[in-house]
């Protein structure tokens, strides 16, 4: 994930919306938020910038995108990428045995 852009549904040029920034995240885990900026500048306003929130999901996929501000744009995004790994011991048997 180097930039976001913005692809015509019916052709057309794409619209840069940033190239990688930083990681954004929280302290406790920075590595769920991504900032992409300087992308195209906006007619009479600032240069486009986008925000990717990333969940655990089973499969990568984009769930939404929104414009909350002028030329800022917030998308969530679900990966099997940020899904804690399961406690140690998770899915075992209450007792352990071993086998004859």
């Amino acid at each position: 994930f180097d930039r976001v852009s913005q692809k015509p549904k019916h052709g057309g040029s794409e619209t840069s919306l940033g190239t990688w920034g930083k990681w954004d995240g929280p302290d406790d885990n920075k590595y769920v938020v991504m900032k992409f900026e300087n992308g195209l500048n906006c007619w009479n306003g600032p240069n486009r910038s986008g925000t990717v929130k990333l969940r655990c999901g089973e499969s990568n996929q984009l769930i939404s995108a929104a414009e909350p501000n002028r030329c800022e744009y917030l998308f969530e995004f679900i990966t099997p990428a940020v899904c804690e790994p399961p406690p140690s011991g998770a899915g075992q048997a209450a007792e352990s045995h071993d086998e004859l």
